[in-house]
């Protein structure tokens, strides 16, 4: 999840290129391509990128699309993303480029995103406890039914 989690805060960087483009194909973003592309495919409801998967088409590029917001009241000399921010309902875009298709499509929004791994944390949390306090009632069970214990 923490791959899924750099990708997130990488499309919500205002720098532009190459900070927000997360490529499949260069060997430092492969990691997270694959964990955000996996989140993104089992949680969109974009019937293009439905589409797309069940004709074979796989995404190359995830990045975040349109102009960032420029926050008013801030020195012009800041750097660009210390200037602009994106809004949560910003696009996260796949792009395709293979064979006769290369182009780009709505997959979700920042928000979509950022919802889907908090989701994902609550339920593993859960989880965890869960078994932990599964665990333990069998730890008590076996030893309060040991004699002289």
């Amino acid at each position: 999840r923490h791959l899924a989690q750099e990708g997130l805060k990488r499309l919500k960087s205002t720098k532009g290129y190459p900070t927000n483009f997360i490529n499949k194909e260069q060997k430092s973003d492969f990691k997270i391509f694959l964990q955000l592309e996996k989140r993104i495919i089992k949680n969109t409801k974009e019937s293009k990128v439905q589409t797309l998967l069940k004709e074979g088409y796989k995404p190359k590029t995830i990045t975040t699309v349109g102009n960032p917001i420029e926050l008013q009241g801030v020195p012009k000399d800041w750097p660009q993303h210390e200037r602009f921010i994106y809004l949560p309902n910003q696009p996260i875009f796949f792009i395709y480029k293979e064979h006769s298709l290369s182009k780009g499509i709505k997959s979700c929004t920042l928000e979509e995103l950022h919802l889907w791994i908090e989701e994902e944390k609550r339920r593993l949390e859960f989880w965890s406890i869960v078994v932990t306090i599964g665990i333990l009632s069998i730890i008590v069970s076996v030893l309060s039914s040991k004699p002289g214990i």
